[in-house]
């Protein structure tokens, strides 16, 4: 079995630490989960061009509301509202005012289309408030333009959080850091100095109950103490577990990072709205038992190991949607760590940390994380089925094991993954020379977990389909692609109105309703937006063209690293059904448990470059 970059005792202390933190900043979470749910209007037009304002016809929280001349009023309701959060469509040169009306009091504030404004409002406790919405002077609606939308965000007056959890965290890790600092020349037992630390740091987190201003700049000096004594035992070839140490001290640093990042947009979000896949995992978790994943409204039917563990968090935590966000927070800190772990092997220590800081900060993750989406434990379940054979290669059993657990764990997050398992199993077979009961032992606990929620998915509702759970999302999809066919909806407006209408579709039916020649054209365009442009471009590049670049120097050194190449035939394996659709258009977050691979690329582009800059600086000042 491979020796894992940190000692199990100084994993166990950190991990006691965390614990410590959660349970002692628990006095600050519970209300806040506790809390009621803010508004997320959204009011959209109808989708037809207009000659002016007065035309469009509105729409908010479910009723109709027609302006037959400007301005446009919509009532809010009563609640201990601070912020709202507004943002208006359109194009060219349009502005927009925007008043929020109590009796006595009243806050205006121009928009300009396409801007998001943070709107400072006073309490609305009255059932006469409203929000009123006017064309600007100075704004205009040229004819055959029209209005995109408006959306507005209400947040509640929030309860004084004066605990930081971030900051708990890093002042818990604080005395531990020091203790390496100082220690950094010193040949001696260094768990037994971070055990003594540990327990002085659980110490200072309890007091910061009676003192919480102490906990507000830790975050930031930890962060710096975290980096000073990495960058301090980094350079260390005579001392190897000093070498392991630093790299536990950058690993602490990132998961700090995604916990700060990840707790701002919890808090933010907490009184937002869920989607609506978000609350059918919520119903689910409520009312169901593991295999019983049915919900009332679309896509109806679930796979069952995200719901069952909301289910095990909400046996100890509210049943609330603030909660289940909480609940998504501290899963999606697992994902950067495991992108570590399987990064430093597949590639370098400096690649793994690098690919896991920029999953850490990611704000397209940190809001995935708290959206109560299965996404996080996806892409935790694939990372770890890759660390696999990566820890794992020196004792089959463990390792056939190691493929058995998480190949469940995929099948229960997402059905079609249990067609994939024989593809990672065949391959690692092959490459260890595996005895028939490991391949068996690796295949056979995922078909037998899987088959109770086949079952269940065969008899809902007569469906007849074994892999329904998957398979209703292709009359989504096909219904979208096939607007006016015969057999499909007759418009945009009733795809809308009925996005799953229609008898179930399978994976295999679909592709008969194109030609062979658009079925390749989609899989080719599907799979560079998806790797090389679309995804990482738009969502974990924000958009800069010339961040990616060193990704083109990281398929050069991928190239050369043959003993690697496996694990991009098993991301390209895993994207194999969302390649199809992500062709035309996709919500990323389908495509999301890829990024992994591409930030490895990425980070091993970025490490070339600079070795090959250092290499030139010391040629040039080396003597003739």
């Amino acid at each position: 079995m491979q020796k894992l970059p940190f000692s199990i005792q100084t994993l166990a202390w950190f991990a006691l630490l965390v614990a410590v933190a959660v349970a002692v900043h628990w006095r600050a979470v519970r209300p806040a989960l506790d809390e009621p749910m803010g508004y997320d209007y959204l009011l959209e037009p109808n989708p037809k061009s207009v000659a002016n304002f007065a035309d469009a016809g509105w729409q908010i929280a479910g009723s109709q509301a027609t302006p037959t001349d400007a301005p446009v009023t919509f009532p809010l309701p009563p609640g201990n509202w601070f912020t709202a959060t507004a943002w208006v469509g359109g194009s060219g040169e349009q502005e927009w005012v925007l008043r929020f009306s109590t009796p006595g009091a009243r806050t205006t504030v121009f928009l300009p289309a396409g801007k998001e404004l943070q709107v400072p409002i006073a309490e609305i406790n009255d059932p006469r408030t409203s929000m009123t919405l006017t064309l600007s002077p100075r704004g205009e609606i040229k004819r055959g333009e029209y209005i995109n939308k408006l959306r507005v965000r209400l947040r509640a007056d929030l309860p004084d959080h004066s605990l930081s959890l971030p900051g708990i965290v890093a002042l818990g890790m604080l005395p531990a850091m020091l203790t390496l600092l100082l220690l950094r020349n010193k040949k001696r037992s260094l768990n037994g100095a971070i055990t003594s630390a540990s327990a002085f740091g659980v110490a200072v987190v309890l007091l910061s109950l009676w003192f919480p201003e102490i906990s507000q700049a830790a975050i930031g000096v930890g962060l710096v103490f975290l980096a000073l004594i990495g960058a301090a035992l980094w350079k260390r070839p005579d001392a190897p577990e000093l070498r392991r140490l630093a790299e536990l001290c950058f690993v602490a640093a990132i998961v700090l990072v995604a916990l700060q990042v990840r707790w701002s947009e919890f808090m933010d979000l907490r009184h937002v709205e869920l989607r609506p896949d978000a609350v059918g995992y919520i119903e689910i978790a409520r009312e169901g038992s593991f295999y019983q994943t049915a919900q009332d409204h679309a896509p109806w039917v679930r796979e069952p190991l995200f719901p069952a563990a909301l289910r095990a968090w909400m046996l100890f935590a509210p049943e609330n949607a603030a909660s289940a966000r909480f609940f998504g927070l501290l899963l999606g800190l697992l994902t950067p760590v495991l992108t570590w772990l399987a990064g430093r092997r597949l590639f370098s220590p400096f690649s793994g940390l690098l690919a896991a800081a920029v999953l850490a900060a990611n704000p397209f993750w940190a809001e995935t994380s708290v959206s109560v989406l299965r996404l996080d434990l996806i892409a935790c379940s694939l990372l770890a089925l890759v660390c696999v054979p990566l820890y794992l290669s020196e004792r089959s059993w463990w390792r056939a094991g190691g493929f058995a657990a998480f190949g469940s764990a995929l099948a229960l997050l997402r059905i079609n993954n249990l067609l994939l398992l024989p593809v990672f199993v065949a391959w690692e077979a092959w490459r260890s020379k595996w005895k028939p009961g490991e391949i068996a032992a690796a295949l056979v606990l995922p078909v037998l977990v899987v088959i109770p929620h086949l079952w269940f998915n065969y008899h809902y509702n007569d469906s007849g389909d074994a892999m329904l759970s998957s398979n209703v999302h292709v009359r989504y999809y096909l219904n979208r692609d096939m607007i006016g066919e015969p057999g499909f909806p007759a418009t945009y407006q009733d795809w809308i109105g009925d996005e799953y209408a229609g008898g179930v579709v399978n994976s295999l039916e679909m592709f008969t309703y194109y030609s062979p020649g658009e079925v390749v054209r989609r899989f080719n365009v599907g799979y560079v937006n998806i790797f090389a442009y679309r995804f990482p471009h738009g969502t974990l590049f924000g958009g800069y063209e010339l961040l990616m670049l060193p990704g083109l120097l990281g398929v050069w050194v991928l190239a050369r690293r043959r003993e690697s190449w496996w694990v991009v035939g098993w991301y390209v394996a895993y994207a194999f059904p969302v390649a199809f659709i992500a062709a035309r258009d996709i919500d990323y977050r389908l495509a999301a448990p890829v990024a992994p691979l591409i930030l490895w690329i990425w980070a091993a582009g970025i490490e070339e470059l600079g070795k090959q800059i250092i290499g030139l600086a010391h040629r040039r000042s080396a003597p003739e």
